[in-house]
């Protein structure tokens, strides 16, 4: 709205035109400052009755202060501070001077003040205008005098430039006061600043020393808390190793007991020999593939017998049995005999082993290879079955009786000693199954454990 009454020309056109139209001329000198940028603002903003007053009565132009325009202007008349506004008549003469920045009303307040000025100044100039005929003519009815001039002109002259010299010698008092007035405010700025500086350095170092003050405080408070933590800690770990330790010697106590007991029950067990069906032998058989067949055969009956079980029970048509332990394999002149005769009378385990051809034997071939693994599995045996032994004492009796009688103790040892017996024969027809499937036996090494090695 305000920057309407602005002209685009240079300020030697808009003096110019100003003496044409017999307008005030307003010279705006600006920075790039924030006090110009607050002062062309509040240009920016004037109510519209005091923009057409502008518009009416002046030529306003803006000129910027490192310009060449300025630099003119300058020349003419000193441009002190900026931003400035210089009102200039028609003459040439600078009428006022608005430096710094001023808010609205004030500078409102100045133009009117100014237009009076200068309306003043122009009736003034007119009315010396309307008398400078009649002058005129009475220097020329006075030949006789030549030489001599007008006293009341000269008076005027020297009236009008003591004005101006009043006006000028008026503005740099007012630029003085304004250097005065700004050189105070950047003071008071600076001392104001400086206070406010160390202001706030003390209050920097008060809430420096509360906040650290705060962490100590924090700190001890946590030290203390962790300090009684791991005294709790260390009392429930007391109480939980005591608690350990009387629970140790309370099961300790029980077991103690409870063998005594076993002890005396096991003492007061009358003895009671097993009597076996001497007729009948009940043969279970190891199959190469890990599969088992279980009969019962009559114990006259010929091994021959057996030989024809596992050809009709199972896939396999060329094979050899052999005992578990003691390793026995059986010939050809052995099928003629009875099992009472070989010794497989209550029970036993026969292995079936598949035949590797004429000249190799899986009896010649396992028996010097697995001298360990036998010894080992005879050892073994015995343990489980000593084991077992122990582990009847702390087995739970039995509903209606005071104690294991002698013959479940027995039947005991003997399923561990089977199953002993039952793993250790897997393991071996796992060793001799190399045997029966390659023919290849001088590429082969075997280490203690009989065992191939690739």
């Amino acid at each position: 709205m305000g920057s309407n009454f602005w002209s685009s020309e240079e300020v030697a056109k808009a003096v110019e035109r100003s003496r044409l139209e017999k307008k005030l001329l307003m010279v705006f000198i600006e920075g790039k400052d924030d006090q110009s940028k607050n002062m062309s603002q509040m240009l920016g903003e004037l109510s519209e009755a005091i923009v057409e007053t502008i518009k009416r009565e002046m030529v306003c132009v803006r000129v910027e202060r490192e310009s060449e325009n300025c630099s003119r202007f300058s020349e003419i008349y000193p441009v002190v501070i900026v931003p400035s506004i210089y009102f200039i008549t028609i003459d040439g003469v600078n009428l006022d001077v608005i430096p710094g920045v001023v808010d609205q009303e004030n500078f409102n307040q100045r133009i009117q003040k100014i237009l009076s000025a200068h309306k003043t100044y122009i009736e003034n100039k007119n009315s010396k205008a309307l008398t400078s005929p009649e002058s005129s003519n009475i220097s020329t009815s006075n030949p006789a005098n030549p030489g001599s001039s007008n006293p009341s002109s000269s008076v005027e002259s020297n009236s009008d430039r003591k004005e101006f010299e009043d006006k000028v010698a008026k503005a740099k008092q007012l630029l003085e006061q304004v250097k005065m007035k700004m050189k105070k405010e950047e003071m008071e700025k600076s001392h104001k600043s400086e206070k406010e500086r160390v202001e706030s350095g003390k209050a920097m170092q008060v809430a420096k020393s509360q906040r650290e003050q705060i962490e100590a405080e924090n700190a001890l408070k946590e030290k203390e808390k962790e300090k009684r933590e791991a005294m709790e800690a260390k009392k429930r770990i007391l109480a939980q190793i005591a608690a350990d330790k009387e629970d140790r010697r309370r099961r300790n106590e029980e077991l103690k007991g409870l063998q005594a007991r076993k002890v005396q029950v096991q003492e007061n067990v009358p003895q009671k020999t097993v009597k076996s069906d001497e007729n009948s032998t009940r043969i279970q058989f190891r199959l190469p593939d890990g599969t088992t067949l279980t009969q019962t055969f009559k114990s006259d009956e010929h091994l021959k017998v057996l030989n024809d079980y596992v050809s009709n029970n199972s896939s396999y048509r060329n094979f050899t049995l052999s005992t578990t332990y003691p390793k026995r394999i059986f010939e050809s002149n052995d099928m003629a005999k009875s099992l009472r005769d070989l010794l497989l009378v209550p029970s036993s385990v026969i292995l079936v082993l598949t035949n590797v051809g004429p000249s190799k034997k899986v009896g010649a071939a396992l028996v010097p290879a697995n001298l360990f693994s036998q010894a080992w599995g005879f050892l073994f045996a015995t343990f489980m079955a000593v084991w077992g032994f122990v582990l009847g004492f702390f087995r739970p009796s039995q509903s209606g009786s005071s104690g294991p009688d002698a013959a479940t103790l027995l039947n005991e040892r003997k399923r561990a000693a089977e199953e002993q017996e039952r793993r250790f024969v897997r393991r071996r027809m796992e060793i001799g199954r190399p045997f029966a499937n390659t023919d290849g036996d001088d590429d082969n090494t075997w280490n203690g454990n009989s065992t191939q090695q690739m």
